[in-house]
């Protein structure tokens, strides 16, 4: 029996995506029963990682839902910024009503089946207690976990956050030879 313990454990520790061990600084994105709050306090207290609240001096990103809108948040966080546009001159109100059409019903059903496409759900988003490390750079998940609380008292969520720190720094150790 303890043979099978000591061999799990070191194979979690290999099991680790080595990106785990380059990540120096995590952006937080808001998690269920406020949990992002508590892990930031594990992690800084444990000194497992630096907590940022800037995302673009993050390393990666912790979540707890991975899919479509996740992608849409990253994308919204690292989007480069708009260039301030232009003014345009100003167009008299007859030539924007002749350049004005309406929509067709065919354009209408093609912008609906797009948006359809778009939103589409993800099985992955609707994990409860799972625990995400993206990779800011690549969009991978390098590390994942499960915690989930009892239920949302505070003491039961600081708990989990204790743990999903506890277990980080764990694997983001070298093994030992």
């Amino acid at each position: 029996m303890k043979f099978l313990l000591v061999l799990f454990s070191a194979l979690s520790l290999w099991a680790a995506d080595p990106a785990v061990r380059e990540v120096k600084a995590v952006y937080l994105l808001p998690m269920t029963n406020g949990l992002d709050q508590y892990l930031a306090s594990h992690l800084t207290k444990a000194g497992v990682v630096q907590v940022v609240t800037d995302p673009l001096k993050a390393d990666a990103v912790f979540t707890d839902r991975v899919g479509e809108a996740f992608e849409r948040k990253l994308a919204d966080l690292y989007a480069p910024k708009p260039v301030p546009k232009v003014e345009a001159p100003e167009v008299d109100e007859k030539d924007k009503k002749k350049k004005a059409k309406p929509a067709s019903p065919a354009d209408m059903k093609e912008n609906e089946s797009v948006l359809a496409a778009r939103v589409g759900s993800s099985s992955w988003g609707r994990g409860r207690g799972n625990i995400f490390l993206v990779q800011r750079s690549t969009g991978n998940v390098i590390w994942s976990t499960m915690g989930r609380p009892k239920d949302s008292s505070a003491p039961n969520v600081a708990k989990v956050a204790g743990k999903i720190a506890d277990e980080l720094k764990r694997d983001r150790t070298d093994p030992k030879p």
